[in-house]
């Protein structure tokens, strides 16, 4: 039994105090994955405490038939989504209101450093489900099988959807799949065009 393993049955007991070390552990991930999807860094902090607390509330009906990231993972795919469906729906209403402007934050300046701008609109393009694949397989560095667990599908289809993804990143930025390596992550997040 693993140690996060030891720490969800003690909260599963009652043990409050365990949750604290799961939260620590979680959270910086976390936040990676959900400032990708989200890409705002307020958004990105209430996402994962809204999943930390999701996952808390309902941590009495985790079954260890996935691993305990995969289940905390798709608790955050799914809150992402949401958070970008509303995020869509507000912008449709978006005129009735008055937009104050904000400056960006250092995640959002270094991702213009590291991403060309092809790259960012490229990824902008995908569809939130791909840009999370993506996220999960490259960035996060899962499996097809935890990626399966965390969005309730077969490794083979995760596998098919994400090689779709790179190929619709390919035909945006129009290169070839020889001069792209998506194993390597600084290759990517280097990419000039």
């Amino acid at each position: 039994m693993t140690e996060i393993e030891e720490w969800v049955k003690q909260v599963q007991s009652g043990n409050v105090v365990a949750y604290e070390a799961i939260a620590e552990q979680f959270s910086p991930p976390l936040y990676r994955y959900c400032f990708r999807m989200l890409n705002q860094v307020q958004e990105a902090e209430d996402a994962v405490q809204d999943v930390l607390i999701k996952a808390y509330e309902s941590i009495g009906a985790y079954k260890q038939s996935v691993s305990f990231g995969a289940w905390i993972f798709s608790i955050a795919y799914r809150h992402c989504l949401n958070v970008l469906r509303r995020r869509k729906l507000q912008l449709k209403f978006s005129w009735l209101f008055h937009q104050e402007e904000h400056e960006e934050s250092p995640e959002q300046i270094y991702d213009k450093h590291c991403f060309s701008p092809l790259m960012i609109h490229a990824l902008s393009k995908l569809s939130p489900k791909d840009r999370s694949l993506l996220i999960f397989r490259i960035f996060e560095d899962r499996s097809y099988v935890e990626i399966g667990e965390m969005i309730g599908s077969k490794p083979e289809a995760v596998k098919k959807r994400i090689a779709r993804a790179k190929e619709k990143i390919r035909q945006q930025l129009h290169i070839r799949e020889e001069d792209i390596q998506w194993q390597d992550k600084i290759t990517i997040a280097k990419m000039k065009i």
